[in-house]
């Protein structure tokens, strides 16, 4: 064997990789290969498991069983006889590996009785089921009983929960147990609340937050002391649970949901020095543009470097209320998206983003990320595109998407050149401009006009483009190389009203556009 193979650094990074990968049958083969591989190995196979599932199975086949389940397609194990002493050895082998139980999906794929678990527990002082090294589990709350067991073989520290909870439709009956989900979780978990680093409740269900502000959630919170990460973004808080949130310093991360009536609130609250001066992350959940920007206003966001608000009612929304508060000298990402499908009704029209608000933000300027998925109505001309460039020269992502129709943009194509030639890092870039009524440049006019290697995503929304489809589909390989995706919104119009010419022009474009697709296709750039 190399002499590189022996060195247990190197191992390490090896086997991390494969699990990371989760090559497991390339792992079950170095295990078995040699002693100096062995150990690592399996402590790479055993890191995470979906359930005690594949433990379990290393009992005597004597001792256990398998349970079909003909309507979900999954196997649920049960104990034919109770387990001895001496049947242990091989389990506590393998149990002492696992450092990750569950996963981020409701229910794994195979199943463990309740009743395994119920004698485990028992036989617990003699034979001794402990989970010594985890420090990551997955809750269910759909399976409560056989995991509430869970936390009673863990005898190291557990530093990050992670609740996992399909609430299904509002008449399936679940409402009846989420009033008891946080005293579960406090019950079962109360011994680690004050020690946890991570505390995360994932639900499976689009709109699961409208049901969950009945819920009383400050109890819970209030166990929390050396907290990092709290990310709840369908949990409804209220004034007072922010409030003591507030004064948990260690706190880096936060995602919630609230109502814009009591962020207002909880802004006039937290009107303290150094509130959530921690945060590095804050992620919001919200009805309403105004409280979302009074509550920012008060806060001191000084070590702030991601933000996401995410609009989660119909109807529109201000963006200078968010924009105009923003008091974060350091912010690199910025995400206003709005969830669901997007409005199409001809009432509601675009969001208007103009130089003002773009001014606003150029006062940050460490930004990397700009991310705005909301219908814009884009009002940039190109001195905006100029100090976008200068200001943010490490710029990454740029999404400002226009997809109106029946209205002019005064930026065209010559006007993101300054895009190109300075912000070298794009890689993913989505605004509208027009090809059709300005020439695209060509070499003898600008001379060269540099490249954006990194370039991966190019969203052009509905920018019209006839006549000019050869010159474009020439020019783009030029200018983004290593382009991957090349997206164009749907033809149709949504706003204003819709001139006689217009669906003569939509088509004109439309297969404009199919055009530029056609002949890039061969170049391994995909769209749709």
């Amino acid at each position: 064997m190399h002499i590189c193979l022996q060195i247990p650094q190197v191992l390490a990074l090896i086997f991390e990789y494969l699990r990371e990968e989760e090559d497991d049958e390339a792992l079950a083969n170095l295990a078995t290969t040699c002693k100096t591989f062995s150990h690592p190995a399996l402590d790479a196979l055993w890191y995470t498991q979906l359930s005690l599932f594949n433990l379990l199975k290393c009992f005597p086949e004597h001792i256990w069983g398998l349970r079909d389940n003909p309507y979900h397609g999954e196997c649920t194990l049960f104990f034919r006889t109770r387990p001895k002493v001496e049947d242990y050895e091989r389990i506590k082998l393998y149990a002492s590996r696992i450092r990750i139980l569950g996963d981020d999906k409701a229910g794994a794929e195979n199943q463990v009785d309740d009743m395994v678990y119920s004698v485990l527990l028992s036989r617990q002082s003699t034979s001794g089921l402990y989970l010594p090294r985890l420090h990551t589990t997955f809750f269910d709350i759909n399976r409560f009983i056989g995991q509430a067991i869970y936390p009673r073989f863990i005898t190291g520290q557990l530093r990050n929960l992670h609740s996992v909870t399909f609430t299904g439709n509002s008449d399936s009956g679940i409402l009846e147990v989420l009033d008891e989900y946080w005293d579960n979780i406090a019950a079962v978990f109360s011994i680690y609340l004050p020690h946890l680093y991570v505390f995360e409740v994932k639900v499976l269900s689009r709109d699961a937050y409208r049901r969950w502000d009945v819920l009383c959630v400050k109890s819970l919170f209030c166990a929390f002391r050396g907290l990092k990460t709290l990310n709840v973004g369908r949990v409804t808080l209220t004034p007072d649970v922010l409030a003591h949130l507030a004064t948990v310093s260690t706190l880096t991360t936060l995602v919630f949901a609230a109502l814009s009536k009591d962020l207002e609130a909880s802004g006039n609250l937290l009107s303290i020095s150094g509130a959530y001066s921690g945060l590095e992350s804050l992620g919001i959940f919200t009805d309403s543009s105004r409280g979302c920007g009074v509550f920012l206003s008060h806060l001191d966001l000084c070590r702030l470097m991601n933000l996401a608000i995410t609009h989660s009612e119909d109807g529109r929304w201000d963006l200078d209320d968010i924009i105009s508060n923003l008091r974060t000298p350091n912010l690199e990402s910025l995400y206003l998206r709005k969830s669901g499908t997007r409005d199409i009704h001809p009432a509601l029209l675009p969001l208007p983003f103009t130089s003002s608000m773009l001014d606003s933000l150029l006062r940050i300027s460490t930004l990397t990320e700009l991310r705005i998925t909301f219908d814009l109505a884009l009002n940039l001309n190109k001195d905006d595109i100029l100090a976008i460039a200068a200001t943010w020269p490490h710029l990454q992502t740029l999404c400002l998407p226009d997809n109106r129709i029946d209205t002019e943009t005064s930026l065209t194509f010559r006007d993101l050149l300054p895009l190109i030639q300075h912000c070298k890092d794009l890689e993913f870039l989505t605004i509208r401009v027009d090809f059709q009524h300005n020439s695209i440049p060509c070499f003898s006019q600008t001379g060269d006009l540099g490249s954006l290697e990194l370039l991966r995503d190019l969203d052009f929304c509905t920018s019209p483009l006839w006549p000019h489809a050869d010159e474009l589909a020439i020019l783009i390989p030029l200018l983004f190389p290593n382009l991957r995706q090349l997206n164009i919104s749907k033809f149709y119009s949504l706003y204003g009203t819709i001139n006689n010419h217009l669906p003569h022009l939509e088509s004109l474009n439309r297969e404009a556009w199919r055009n530029v697709i056609k002949r890039l296709k061969p170049l391994g750039i995909r769209s749709y």
